[in-house]
Protein backbone atom coordinates (compact mmCIF):
# COMPACT_ATOMS: atom_id res chain seq x y z
CA UNK A 1 0.00 0.00 0.00
CA UNK A 2 2.90 2.35 0.69
CA UNK A 3 4.42 1.65 -2.74
CA UNK A 4 1.12 2.08 -4.55
CA UNK A 5 0.38 5.20 -2.55
CA UNK A 6 3.64 6.74 -3.70
CA UNK A 7 2.64 6.15 -7.33
CA UNK A 8 -0.72 7.75 -6.68
CA UNK A 9 0.96 10.90 -5.36
CA UNK A 10 2.80 11.26 -8.66
CA UNK A 11 -0.03 10.29 -11.03
CA UNK A 12 -3.67 10.59 -9.88
CA UNK A 13 -4.89 8.54 -12.86
CA UNK A 14 -2.99 5.61 -11.38
CA UNK A 15 -6.06 5.00 -9.20
CA UNK A 16 -8.10 4.13 -12.29
CA UNK A 17 -5.34 1.88 -13.55
CA UNK A 18 -5.47 -0.12 -10.31
CA UNK A 19 -9.27 -0.11 -10.32
CA UNK A 20 -9.28 -1.55 -13.84
CA UNK A 21 -6.74 -4.18 -12.75
CA UNK A 22 -8.91 -5.12 -9.76
CA UNK A 23 -12.00 -5.51 -11.94
CA UNK A 24 -10.06 -7.88 -14.18
CA UNK A 25 -8.18 -9.96 -11.60
CA UNK A 26 -9.90 -9.25 -8.23
CA UNK A 27 -6.73 -8.98 -6.18
CA UNK A 28 -7.56 -8.39 -2.48
CA UNK A 29 -4.52 -6.10 -2.19
CA UNK A 30 -5.78 -3.96 -5.06
CA UNK A 31 -9.16 -3.85 -3.35
CA UNK A 32 -7.61 -2.48 -0.16
CA UNK A 33 -5.85 0.16 -2.23
CA UNK A 34 -8.87 1.40 -4.20
CA UNK A 35 -11.05 1.29 -1.11
CA UNK A 36 -8.58 3.57 0.65
CA UNK A 37 -8.11 5.87 -2.36
CA UNK A 38 -11.75 5.94 -3.52
CA UNK A 39 -14.39 8.52 -2.68
CA UNK A 40 -15.36 8.44 1.00
CA UNK A 41 -14.25 4.82 1.35
CA UNK A 42 -17.36 3.67 -0.51
CA UNK A 43 -17.74 0.12 -1.86
CA UNK A 44 -19.95 0.15 -4.95
CA UNK A 45 -20.24 -2.03 -8.04
CA UNK A 46 -22.11 -1.51 -11.30
CA UNK A 47 -24.56 -4.01 -12.78
CA UNK A 48 -21.72 -5.76 -14.62
CA UNK A 49 -19.92 -6.36 -11.32
CA UNK A 50 -17.25 -3.71 -11.82
CA UNK A 51 -16.04 -1.51 -8.97
CA UNK A 52 -17.00 2.03 -10.03
CA UNK A 53 -16.23 4.38 -7.12
CA UNK A 54 -14.35 7.47 -8.37
CA UNK A 55 -11.05 8.74 -7.04
CA UNK A 56 -11.06 11.29 -4.24
CA UNK A 57 -7.94 13.35 -3.64
CA UNK A 58 -7.08 13.47 0.03
CA UNK A 59 -3.65 14.10 1.59
CA UNK A 60 -1.94 11.52 3.78
CA UNK A 61 -4.40 8.73 2.97
CA UNK A 62 -1.42 6.36 2.72
CA UNK A 63 0.45 7.70 5.71
CA UNK A 64 2.39 5.12 7.71
CA UNK A 65 -0.09 5.25 10.60
CA UNK A 66 -3.08 4.53 8.34
CA UNK A 67 -1.32 1.67 6.57
CA UNK A 68 -0.34 0.18 9.94
CA UNK A 69 -3.95 0.42 11.13
CA UNK A 70 -5.27 -1.38 8.05
CA UNK A 71 -2.60 -4.08 8.28
CA UNK A 72 -3.50 -4.66 11.94
CA UNK A 73 -7.20 -4.90 11.08
CA UNK A 74 -6.59 -7.45 8.33
CA UNK A 75 -4.28 -9.45 10.59
CA UNK A 76 -6.89 -9.47 13.35
CA UNK A 77 -9.58 -10.82 11.00
CA UNK A 78 -7.10 -13.41 9.71
CA UNK A 79 -6.47 -14.68 13.24
CA UNK A 80 -10.20 -14.82 14.01
CA UNK A 81 -10.92 -16.88 10.90
CA UNK A 82 -8.03 -19.23 11.60
CA UNK A 83 -9.07 -19.72 15.23
CA UNK A 84 -12.34 -21.54 14.42
CA UNK A 85 -14.02 -23.67 11.82
CA UNK A 86 -15.72 -21.25 9.43
CA UNK A 87 -17.36 -22.06 6.10
CA UNK A 88 -17.88 -19.30 3.53
CA UNK A 89 -20.53 -19.84 0.86
CA UNK A 90 -21.27 -17.70 -2.18
CA UNK A 91 -24.91 -18.30 -3.02
CA UNK A 92 -28.41 -16.81 -2.88
CA UNK A 93 -30.06 -16.14 0.46
CA UNK A 94 -32.80 -18.63 -0.40
CA UNK A 95 -30.35 -21.51 -0.46
CA UNK A 96 -28.61 -20.36 2.70
CA UNK A 97 -31.80 -20.03 4.75
CA UNK A 98 -33.01 -23.43 3.59
CA UNK A 99 -29.73 -24.95 4.82
CA UNK A 100 -30.16 -23.52 8.32
CA UNK A 101 -31.39 -25.67 11.21
CA UNK A 102 -33.58 -24.69 14.12
CA UNK A 103 -30.53 -24.54 16.42
CA UNK A 104 -28.97 -21.86 14.20
CA UNK A 105 -29.23 -18.09 14.45
CA UNK A 106 -29.53 -16.32 11.12
CA UNK A 107 -28.29 -12.75 10.66
CA UNK A 108 -29.55 -11.22 7.43
CA UNK A 109 -28.19 -7.96 6.03
CA UNK A 110 -29.90 -7.35 2.67
CA UNK A 111 -29.80 -4.08 0.71
CA UNK A 112 -32.19 -1.59 2.27
CA UNK A 113 -35.49 -1.84 0.42
CA UNK A 114 -36.51 1.43 -1.28
CA UNK A 115 -33.24 3.06 -0.22
CA UNK A 116 -30.57 1.92 -2.67
CA UNK A 117 -31.78 0.57 -5.99
CA UNK A 118 -28.46 0.44 -7.87
CA UNK A 119 -26.94 -2.66 -6.28
CA UNK A 120 -25.34 -5.27 -8.51
CA UNK A 121 -28.58 -7.18 -9.07
CA UNK A 122 -30.96 -4.78 -7.37
CA UNK A 123 -33.27 -5.47 -4.43
CA UNK A 124 -37.00 -5.10 -4.96
CA UNK A 125 -40.36 -5.93 -3.39
CA UNK A 126 -40.21 -9.50 -4.69
CA UNK A 127 -36.89 -10.06 -2.91
CA UNK A 128 -38.12 -8.49 0.32
CA UNK A 129 -41.29 -10.61 0.32
CA UNK A 130 -39.33 -13.76 -0.50
CA UNK A 131 -36.98 -13.10 2.42
CA UNK A 132 -39.94 -12.40 4.69
CA UNK A 133 -41.65 -15.66 3.73
CA UNK A 134 -38.52 -17.74 4.33
CA UNK A 135 -37.78 -16.15 7.70
CA UNK A 136 -41.42 -16.38 8.78
CA UNK A 137 -41.24 -20.16 8.30
CA UNK A 138 -37.77 -20.57 9.81
CA UNK A 139 -37.88 -22.59 13.05
CA UNK A 140 -34.76 -21.02 14.55
CA UNK A 141 -33.96 -17.46 15.52
CA UNK A 142 -33.19 -14.69 13.07
CA UNK A 143 -32.00 -11.07 13.14
CA UNK A 144 -32.55 -8.83 10.13
CA UNK A 145 -31.00 -5.38 9.71
CA UNK A 146 -32.83 -2.69 7.75
CA UNK A 147 -33.81 0.97 7.99
CA UNK A 148 -36.71 2.38 9.95
CA UNK A 149 -36.96 6.03 8.93
CA UNK A 150 -35.20 9.30 8.27
CA UNK A 151 -36.42 12.88 8.31
CA UNK A 152 -38.03 12.43 4.91
CA UNK A 153 -39.88 9.11 5.06
CA UNK A 154 -40.38 5.73 6.72
CA UNK A 155 -39.79 2.15 5.70
CA UNK A 156 -43.30 1.11 4.71
CA UNK A 157 -42.45 -2.59 4.89
CA UNK A 158 -42.14 -2.38 8.67
CA UNK A 159 -45.83 -1.49 8.79
CA UNK A 160 -46.85 -4.45 6.65
CA UNK A 161 -44.90 -7.68 6.17
CA UNK A 162 -42.54 -7.22 9.15
CA UNK A 163 -44.99 -5.81 11.70
CA UNK A 164 -45.59 -9.16 13.46
CA UNK A 165 -41.96 -9.33 14.61
CA UNK A 166 -40.04 -7.51 17.30
CA UNK A 167 -38.36 -4.34 16.04
CA UNK A 168 -35.50 -2.59 17.82
CA UNK A 169 -34.17 0.76 16.61
CA UNK A 170 -31.11 2.91 17.07
CA UNK A 171 -30.13 6.19 15.44
CA UNK A 172 -27.09 6.23 13.20
CA UNK A 173 -25.50 9.10 11.29
CA UNK A 174 -24.27 8.42 7.77
CA UNK A 175 -21.02 10.12 6.87
CA UNK A 176 -21.15 8.94 3.25
CA UNK A 177 -22.75 11.08 0.59
CA UNK A 178 -21.88 13.26 -2.36
CA UNK A 179 -22.47 16.40 -0.31
CA UNK A 180 -22.95 17.30 3.33
CA UNK A 181 -26.65 17.82 2.64
CA UNK A 182 -26.95 14.12 1.81
CA UNK A 183 -25.30 13.02 5.05
CA UNK A 184 -28.16 12.65 7.49
CA UNK A 185 -29.21 10.79 10.58
CA UNK A 186 -31.01 7.51 9.97
CA UNK A 187 -33.06 5.43 12.37
CA UNK A 188 -31.79 1.89 11.83
CA UNK A 189 -33.86 -1.18 12.68
CA UNK A 190 -33.24 -4.76 13.73
CA UNK A 191 -36.10 -7.18 13.14
CA UNK A 192 -36.18 -10.27 15.36
CA UNK A 193 -38.46 -13.27 15.83
CA UNK A 194 -37.42 -13.48 19.47
CA UNK A 195 -37.05 -11.14 22.41
CA UNK A 196 -33.43 -10.03 22.87
CA UNK A 197 -32.03 -10.59 26.36
CA UNK A 198 -31.12 -6.95 26.86
CA UNK A 199 -31.96 -3.64 25.21
CA UNK A 200 -29.52 -0.77 25.56
CA UNK A 201 -31.16 2.24 27.17
CA UNK A 202 -30.29 4.32 24.12
CA UNK A 203 -32.25 1.94 21.92
CA UNK A 204 -36.00 1.93 21.53
CA UNK A 205 -38.25 -1.08 21.22
CA UNK A 206 -41.11 -0.54 18.79
CA UNK A 207 -44.17 -2.75 18.47
CA UNK A 208 -46.17 -2.95 15.26
CA UNK A 209 -49.10 -1.05 16.77
CA UNK A 210 -46.91 2.03 17.16
CA UNK A 211 -47.08 2.57 13.42
CA UNK A 212 -50.87 2.80 13.38
CA UNK A 213 -51.97 6.29 12.42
Amino acid sequence: MEEEGEKLLRIEDYYYEVRKRFNEHHSPLDFLFINRAGFNGMIRFNKKGGHNVPFCKKPNRFAKSYVTKIVNQVDNIHRIIKSSDYTFLYQGFQETIKMAKKEDILYCDPPYIDRYVDYYNGWNAEDENSLNNLLDNFEGKFILSTWHSNKYRENEYLKTIWKKFEIVTKEHFYHLGGSEGNRNAMLEALILNHTPPKIDRKEQRIQGSLFDG
